[in-house]
This record gives structure tokens, C-alpha cells and sequence, in this order.
């Protein structure tokens, strides 16, 4: 600022006093008052708001339409993922034992034959018989009848398919075909080599060439493979009359009793026998999948993972078996595998399961935590004997391991985990500058969240701010549901944004200012509310969920005591007010010009060389500018002059001070009942003159 020119008008006002001097007055005598004294610029002030009101550490922002914002915001107030939410615990062995239990055998047939010279030794009545028929051997002669006796022992019969068997179930028929020259009745008895009976078969009567078939169970019994055949009824009608030769038949003592035993459908529980390949078992185990208290698996996909086995067999031949998951992949192709488990041997592998999906939900009963497997086993005969036990067992061991899943389905249980608690300095240096209050008529925390979690997440946050005083106002927040994708949006990533308004909280009092701190804790609850909100969860292996504190806040808002400075030189006002110059009265005159929607009194500080404030004068300085209370905006400026006079008392201490403070203390418009807007282009304009009244004797 330019202040010389008070000087020069100074000089030229006393240069101008001769001029109205009357030639005869004795100028000692003269005690002349200037009149109408010196009117003398000081100084102007044009101040926009945006000169003393500036953004401060990223909080203060002006936006396009100049509107001043408070803008906070906290990264990650809320951070998730699927660590947080779903834990698949390690999976134990599952194990799982069955039997060989009843096998089936191949059939057999063994063949014997009683020839008639045989028989006829064995005959004891009637007596000679044998005598007699060898001696008609190859003649035309008649035959003796027989009565029923027991000619005992006369053949034996091997098995080769087994040495020994105890049987479940099957049969055995003996046919016996007649070549005998004459009808007989007989009854067979299969014993072991040692006497002991084993089977009965009664034959009943059989003419000459005929046959005659009988079957037993074989249920119960245990046969070896070498039996002995004993005739233990036979009786014969005989053929021909002696000396009618015509009635005579051939006698051919070579002829035979043919004797076929069969097995079928044979079934042991113990034997030394060949086997047939055949299924023994086709069974179904349902594995448990262990997940933590309360959460209840119903699908998993995997990106990867695998399901380790360990088998060992008991039995003597080789077992082809096959492990199918009936309830994966649904819709598609379920998982399979077949192995090959030699005799007596532990066979151990692992199925993979990248890229497969299980289904736990095949159980009507319990429809989660639950996979069906289906085993079954195929005996391979190797056609050669082999000692055979039902008891004999295959010990199987199941074990889910490595999983890495695509994702999860299910209900993941209900879970409490807290926010640390944390605070947030919010001193200001602009608003410490500022002073007063300042009460937001519409302000908004703001939470944005992306979630792709499909689980509902309940925030309840707990939030304050503190006063510069220690007082505590709460924002009372509700508990509240974080947008989130249902299961009808499954693999969908949501973003939406949780808002805390005046509607909802106390955050009207919560962020009037000033304030020194925001302190804020809390904690996420997961499935709080199954009826409202379902069991359906899900989660992939990409899920999270984020969610930041946005405080974005317009200075719409009602104040009062906010106050702003500035200085000016006072070396022009000095100078009007010299000793020299013998100024008796002085006028500070300030025109505004104000587009603030704010009502101004300035208070008017003199400061001496030492910074030390020797003089204040109070005064109004300007109206608000005209508001629309509609929108809270200036829609015309005002215009006011305000008049401060200083007397002889005043004066010598303005003239000891250096600096001049203006400190203007505002208030909104209409007594801070009127919300208005503070624009960053607001603007105030003083202008500052000096009125002076001269004392000057001439």
C-alpha cells in the first residue's frame, strides 16, 4: 500500500491557510479551527474467502460450484476375506472296513459208475448171485431178482475245483442212469473217506435203460473233494424166467449204474476252492466333511484339492474297485475311479478333484457336511485254488486334503468379530482459526462397500466425535446389513454405499464443529438374523469385502462466533494523526461490500511495535448478503458504511501502534437460524478512511 499521499495532502491544507486570513487581525492573536478538517484514505481490504480459508492436510475442498466441503476419508474401516469368513478345517482319516462275506463258486460235475460185476460181488442174497451172472456174461439169460439190501461202498467221486468247502448255500443233484439189464430201486449215500455221511439221494425205481435224478442243500455242510458212493437200499424185480428162454435179456456184467454229480449255485463261507470273478460288495459310506461348530457345508467346487486312499485287503485273489461320488459334478459326469488291489497288499493313491464339484446335500436327513461315496469291489478269480474265509476283510482310509475351492455353499455359521478401536485427529488448524461453531444441516457418513461375499454382514458401528471440551457425542449408528449378493446372485460382486444421515443417527450433533477427534470400534456380525436373511451363504476363493468411511460435507450449515483477521500497515494513518498535525477528533469511516451469508461485527486492534495490543475498538462492519432460504445461497450482495470516532484520548495511542487487526466475528444469516452455503468466491471488500478534525493556532 502506497501511503505517501496522506503527507503530501497534509501539506497542501496548511500551504491553503493563509488564503482565508482578514489583513487586519493581529495573527497572535487568531486561535483558528480548520473547518471541515482532512477526510483521508487509509486503506481498502478486499478479501474473498478463499484468500484466508484454505484447504488444510486434504480435509478442506472447494468443489465446482464452490460450495466448501469437509472430506474425510478412511480407507478400510471394514476388510474381509475369505480367511475371516470360512475356514475348512483339515480333514480327518475316515475309515472304513467290509468283508469278503459269502462267495459264489463256479459249479462242478463229477462223475462214478457202479459196473454190475461189481455189484454183483456185493450181492448177499440171493446167494451165488454173483456166480450166476458172471457165468451168463455175454449171453441171453434171465436175472435173479434181488431183494433190498445195502451192497455198501462201491465207487468214489473227486471234485478238482476245490479241496474242501464249507457251504451258505447251493445244491447237489446225483443222476443215475441204469444200464443194468434189469429195473432196480436204489438209494445213494455220499459219505467222506472215513464213513461219515455227508448226503442222501433216493432215487426211487429205474427200469432198465432209464434214469433217476434227487438233490439236496448243500446249506450247512462242509464237503471235501474226494467222497466215496454207497449204495445203501437196492433192489431189483430181476428180468426173464428161468428155462423160458425167450424172456431172456443180454447180460453183459461190464454195464453200469452212471452216476453224475452237480453242483450249482454254490455259495461258501469257508473253502480251499477256485473262484469265480464276481461283486462282493456294492455298498455306499458317507464320509463326514468336518467344518466348525455351526457351519454346514452343501457344496463345494474346488480349484483344487484331493481325495487320498489307503486300502488293504485281506483276501487271496486280486480285487478290482471302484470309488464313485454319485452327488459330484451335478449335471455333469460324477467322479469315478477304479483300482486294483493284489491280494494281501495296501494299495495307496489320491483322486483329484480340480475342477470337480461335490454336493453334501444328498442326505434328506442332514442335507449338509455329508458326501456319499460308493464302493464296489470285484473278486478276480485266478482259477487256482485258494483258501477262502468270509471273514477275510478289505480296511479302506479316506482323507479330503489340499482344499483350495473355486467356492463354498452352505451356511457358514453365525460369528462375531470386532473392529479395533481407533481414533482420528481432526484439529484443524483452519477451523482453530476460525473459531466458534459451525452445525451442518444435512451432513452424511457415507460407507461405501464392494462385496462379493454372499453372506449377511451386520455393522455395528460405534462412533464419536469429542469436543474440544471432552465432550462425547455419539453418532448412533444402527446396526446395519452391508449390501451383499444373495444367493440368487451368486459370484456377483455388490457395490453400494451405507449412509448415516440425520434421518437415522444423532450425526447432526455428532459432526457440528468444533471438534477435536473421531473415535470409532465396533463389530461385524455374520448371519445375525436367519430369518430374516436365510441360511444361503456363499463364497468364492476371490470373495472380500471392503468397505471405507467417506465424510463428504457441504458447509451448508448454520454458525455463529467464526471469526477471521487480517493486518494492514497503519503508517499511513500515522501520519494523519502527528502531533505536528494537531488533529483533535478523528472519524474511522469502513464501507463493505459483502457477498458472505454472514452478519459481521470487527473488532478493530491496535498493536504497538512489540506486537502488543494497546487499543481495540469495536464496531459493526456489514450485513449478510440477501439469502435465498431456499438454497442457502447469496443472491445479492449488501452494502453498508459504518462510522468510528476517536476523541483526543484515542488518538495518541493510535499513533504509538504499527499494525492494525481486523478481526471480523460472524454469524449466518438471521441470527444463525437460516442454513446458508460459505462459497470459496464469497467476497468482502472494506475500504478504510480517516475523517480528521484540525486544532491549528495561527
Amino acid at each position: 500500500m502506497n501511503v505517501r499521499p496522506l503527507s503530501i495532502l497534509a501539506a497542501m491544507a496548511i500551504l491553503t491557510l493563509p488564503a482565508c486570513q482578514r489583513e487586519l487581525l493581529d495573527p497572535n492573536d487568531l486561535d483558528l479551527k480548520l473547518q471541515p478538517g482532512l477526510q483521508i484514505p487509509v486503506g481498502k481490504v478486499d478479501l474473498t474467502l478463499s484468500d484466508v480459508f484454505r484447504p488444510d492436510s486434504g480435509l478442506i475442498s472447494v468443489g465446482s460450484d464452490q460450495n466448501y466441503r469437509l472430506v474425510y476419508k478412511q480407507d478400510s474401516l471394514l476388510s474381509l476375506d475369505v480367511a475371516d469368513l470360512l475356514q475348512l478345517p483339515n480333514q480327518s482319516p475316515v475309515a472304513q472296513n467290509f468283508k469278503m462275506g459269502i462267495l459264489n463258486l463256479p459249479g462242478f460235475s463229477s462223475d462214478a459208475e457202479i459196473k454190475l460185476s461189481t455189484l454183483s460181488n456185493a450181492i448177499t442174497n440171493p446167494p451165488g448171485f454173483a456166480t450166476t451172472l458172471n457165468a451168463a456174461h455175454g449171453t441171453n439169460s434171465f436175472v435173479p431178482a434181488i431183494p433190498n439190501q445195502s451192497p455198501g461202498d462201491l465207487a468214489g467221486v473227486s471234485v478238482s475245483s476245490f479241496s474242501t468247502a464249507s457251504f451258505h448255500g447251493g445244491s447237489m443233484t446225483l443222476k443215475a442212469v441204469n444200464n443194468y439189464p434189469s429195473a432196480v430201486t436204489a438209494t445213494i449215500e455220499i459219505r467222506t473217506t472215513t464213513g461219515a455221511t455227508l448226503m442222501t439221494f433216493p432215487l426211487g425205481a429205474m427200469s432198465a435203460g432209464d434214469s433217476a435224478s434227487s438233490t439236496v442243500s448243500l446249506a450247512g455242510l462242509t464237503v471235501p473233494n474226494q467222497m466215496r458212493v454207497v449204495l445203501t437200499s437196492f433192489s431189483s424185480p430181476g428180468a426173464g424166467t428161468p428155462l423160458v428162454p425167450s424172456t431172456y435179456v443180454p447180460i453183459d456184467t461190464g454195464s453200469a449204474l452212471e452216476i453224475t454229480m452237480t453242483g450249482s449255485n454254490l455259495q461258501v463261507y469257508n473253502a480251499v476252492a477256485q473262484t469265480q470273478t464276481q461283486q462282493i460288495v456294492d455298498d455306499t459310506v458317507k464320509v463326514g466333511f468336518g467344518a466348525t461348530a455351526g457351519v454346514k457345508v452343501r457344496e463345494i467346487a474346488f480349484d483344487q484339492g484331493g481325495f487320498n486312499y489307503s486300502m488293504n485287503s485281506g483276501l487271496p485273489e486280486t480285487l478290482s474297485l471302484t470309488l464313485d461320488f454319485p452327488s459330484s459334478n451335478p449335471g455333469g459326469t460324477p467322479i469315478s475311479q477304479t483300482i486294483v488291489l493284489p491280494a494281501g497288499q495296501t494299495v495307496n493313491g489320491s483322486i483329484s478333484l480340480a475342477g470337480s464339484t461335490l454336493d453334501f446335500t444328498s442326505n434328506p436327513a442332514q442335507p449338509f457336511n455329508e458326501l456319499p461315496i460308493r464302493y464296489s469291489a470285484s473278486l478276480q478269480s485266478s482259477g487256482q485254488l485258494v483258501t477262502l474265509d468270509s471273514s477275510a476283510s478289505i480296511s479302506m482310509s479316506f482323507t479330503l486334503v489340499n482344499v483350495d475351492f473355486a467356492h463354498v455353499k452352505g451356511f457358514f455359521g453365525q460369528d462375531v468379530i470386532s473392529i479395533p478401536a481407533d481414533t482420528i485427529d481432526l484439529v484443524l488448524e483452519v477451523l482453530n482459526k476460525l473459531g466458534g461453531s459451525i452445525t451442518f444441516v444435512q451432513p452424511a457418513l457415507k460407507i461405501p462397500v464392494v462385496n462379493s461375499v454372499g453372506v449377511p454382514i451386520t455393522l455395528d458401528l460405534n462412533m464419536a466425535s469429542i469436543d474440544p471440551q471432552g465432550g462425547v457425542h455419539p453418532l448412533g449408528a444402527p446396526a446395519t446389513v452391508l449390501p451383499y449378493p444373495t444367493a440368487a446372485q451368486f459370484g456377483q460382486t455388490i457395490t453400494d454405499t451405507v449412509v448415516f444421515d440425520k434421518n437415522n443417527t444423532t450425526i447432526v450433533d455428532f459432526l457440528s464443529l468444533p471438534k477435536d477427534l473421531f473415535t470409532f470400534s465396533g463389530q461385524v456380525s455374520v448371519n445375525a438374523d436367519t430369518v430374516a436373511t436365510g441360511t444361503d451363504n456363499f463364497i468364492t476363493s476371490t470373495s472380500a469385502i471392503f468397505g471405507d468411511v467417506l465424510m463428504e460435507l457441504p458447509f451448508y450449515f448454520t454458525a455463529s462466533g467464526i471469526g477471521f483477521k487480517d493486518t494492514i500497515d497503519l503508517q499511513a494513518l500515522k501520519d494523519a494523526f502527528a502531533p505536528e498535525i494537531g488533529v483533535s477528533e478523528g472519524t474511522l469511516i469502513i464501507g463493505s461490500i459483502n457477498t458472505l451469508p454472514l452478519d459481521v461485527n470487527v473488532n478493530l486492534n491496535f498493536y504497538d511495535v512489540n506486537n502488543v495490543l494497546i487499543h481495540t475498538e469495536p464496531m459493526p462492519l456489514l450485513e449478510s448478503g440477501v439469502v435465498d432460504p431456499n438454497t442457502g445461497m447469496v443472491t445479492q450482495p449488501s452494502n453498508l458504511v459504518s462510522r468510528l470516532t476517536m476523541d483526543v484520548t484515542d488518538i495518541p495511542k493510535i499513533y504509538q501502534s504499527t499494525t492494525l487487526e481486523i478481526e471480523a466475528v460472524l454469524v449466518t444469516t438471521a441470527a444463525g437460524t437460516v442454513p446458508v452455503k460459505l462459497l470459496s468466491n464469497a467476497n468482502l471488500q472494506l475500504e478504510i478512511a480517516v475523517q480528521a478534525e484540525l486544532n491549528r493556532s495561527l
